[in-house]
C-alpha cells in the first residue's frame, strides 16, 4: 500500500514522472477517450510514461524498455504552427526510480548511465534511410511547451526516412487538421503506435509498421467519426484502415485481444 501511495503521489507533483509496472493504468488518463488506455498493448518491460515538461503533463506513453522503443504515445490533437528545434531529452528515473523525475537533456555522462534502460541519440547514428521519428508529433500540440515535451527519445522510433517526410508526414501535417476541421471535433483522441519488427545492432527495434486511430467527439464526450491508417515502416505509403481490422492486426503481433478506445469509439468503422 505504501508503494502505491509514493508510486501515485510521485506521478502527481512531480515534472517527469511516470509508473514502470507491467499492470495498473496510467494515472494521466485525461489523454484517452473516457479515460481508458488501450488493451492488450502491454509489452513485459512496460513503462507507463506521463510525458511532462515544465510540471505540466503534455501526452502519454507506453515505452517498451525491453526493445528500447514506445508502444505508442496517446494525446488530444491541437493543431500547432511549424515544429521547433528540439534538445533531445532522456528519462533518468527509467534506469533508477530514485533519481530525478524531470525530462533531463542528454548529455553524455547521463547517456551512458541511461543507455541500457532507453534509446539514446547514437542508436540513431549510421542507421541509414531511418529517422527519429516521433509518435506524437510536435506538429499535433499547439504551445510551444508541449512541442518541445515530444522531444523525449521515449517518444521516437526509427522511421523509414522516405515516409516520415513524405506520405506520413502529409498525413500529420494535412490530413488530421482537415478530418477535425470537417467533422468539427471538439475534442480528438490520438493513438499512434508501432509493431515490433527486428533489432538494430542488438539495441533498439526497428518496428514493422506504424499505425495511428483518432476518435473525434463532441461537447458532451460522444463519437461522432473515426479515422485510422497504417503504414509499412520501408515504403512511402500509408492506407487507410477500420479499428475494427487494425484491432485484428495488431493482435496478431501482439498475441493478445486488443482494443484501442472503449465503446469502439462509438463503432464508428468507417
Amino acid at each position: 500500500m505504501l508503494l502505491l501511495v509514493l508510486v501515485i503521489f510521485g506521478c502527481l507533483t512531480t515534472q517527469g514522472n511516470f509508473e514502470v509496472m507491467k499492470r495498473g493504468e496510467f494515472t494521466c488518463r485525461e489523454f484517452f477517450h473516457k479515460q481508458t488506455e488501450p488493451k492488450g498493448l502491454v509489452p513485459d518491460k512496460a513503462a507507463r510514461i506521463c510525458q511532462t515538461y515544465k510540471n505540466k503533463v503534455h501526452f502519454a506513453t507506453m515505452y517498451d524498455r525491453e526493445n528500447r522503443i514506445p508502444i505508442y504515445s496517446a494525446y488530444k490533437y491541437e493543431s500547432g504552427g511549424p515544429r521547433p528545434y528540439g534538445t533531445w531529452y532522456l528519462e533518468p528515473q527509467l534506469a533508477d526510480q530514485t533519481k530525478d523525475k524531470n525530462m533531463m537533456e542528454e548529455t553524455k555522462e547521463l547517456t551512458e548511465k541511461l543507455k541500457e534502460s532507453q534509446a539514446v541519440s547514437e542508436d540513431y547514428k549510421s542507421i541509414y534511410f531511418y529517422d527519429r521519428g516521433h509518435l506524437s508529433p510536435s506538429v499535433h500540440h499547439k504551445d510551444e511547451d508541449s512541442k518541445e515535451a515530444t522531444f523525449t527519445l521515449t517518444n521516437v522510433v526509427p522511421q523509414f526516412a522516405a515516409l516520415n517526410n513524405g506520405k506520413w508526414g502529409i498525413y500529420e501535417s494535412e490530413k488530421m487538421k482537415t478530418f477535425v476541421n470537417e467533422n468539427k471535433c471538439a475534442k480528438t483522441y490520438v493513438i499512434v503506435g508501432v509493431t515490433r519488427g527486428d533489432k538494430i545492432k542488438n539495441r533498439i527495434n526497428k518496428p514493422s509498421h506504424l499505425w495511428t486511430v483518432a476518435c473525434c467527439v463532441d461537447q458532451n464526450e460522444r463519437p461522432m467519426k473515426f479515422f485510422g491508417y497504417i503504414a509499412e515502416n520501408d515504403k512511402n505509403e500509408v492506407e487507410s484502415i477500420s479499428l475494427e481490422d487494425l484491432q485484428k492486426k495488431l493482435k496478431e503481433a501482439f498475441n493478445e485481444d486488443v482494443h484501442l478506445f472503449a465503446d469502439k469509439c462509438g463503432a464508428t468503422f468507417k
